[in-house]
């Protein structure tokens, strides 16, 4: 018996859904439906397409970062060459001043100056330039980054104007 209850409420549940689905598939063919799905699914590609330019812009205003920083670091670097080579001539010239006498010279206040600048230049120097290097490697690839999803973006802006012809043609059809 309750068998026979089970399998009655199963035949009015397949009634049920078959004419659901029946009226579903109505509706999905019904042109204005369509027209509106279409829409849905373009202005959701349209809006992930501005987030991905989001991004992508903040990448390029984070790379213009990394040139200036590149920039600034590089003139450091020049000007530590400047000072570092001033304190080594003054040097030589103390040297000069001296007659070559070693010890003369190592006594002489202003040749210790010197050669502490020199030193200290040349370790700032070394570290600058490091940096310059890290830098110029972190650019290299943001470059290459934002190239590679400009390209992406392109595709993906003509994957949305075919969708747009789509959308066209599939509710003429349907018609």
């Amino acid at each position: 018996m309750f068998n026979s209850v089970g399998k009655y409420f199963r035949a009015v549940w397949y009634l049920l859904t078959f004419r659901i689905d029946k009226a579903s598939e109505t509706l999905r063919m019904n042109p204005g439906v369509v027209s509106a799905n279409y829409d849905r699914i373009i202005e959701d590609k349209r809006n992930r397409l501005n987030q991905y330019k989001d991004a992508i812009s903040a990448m390029i205003a984070q790379e213009e970062s990394k040139k200036e920083k590149l920039r600034q670091v590089t003139d450091e670097i020049g000007k530590l060459e400047k000072l570092r080579s001033g304190a080594a001539a003054k040097a030589k010239k103390l040297v000069e001043q001296y007659g070559g006498d070693p010890e003369a010279v190592k006594r002489d206040p202003e040749y210790l100056k010197c050669q502490s600048a020199f030193k200290d230049f040349s370790s700032t120097l070394a570290e600058k330039q490091q940096r310059a290097t890290e830098i110029d490697e972190d650019l290299k690839q943001l470059v290459a980054n934002v190239s590679g999803h400009k390209t992406q973006i392109q595709s993906l802006m003509r994957d949305l104007d075919k969708l747009k012809e789509e959308k066209h043609d599939t509710v003429a059809g349907i018609l």
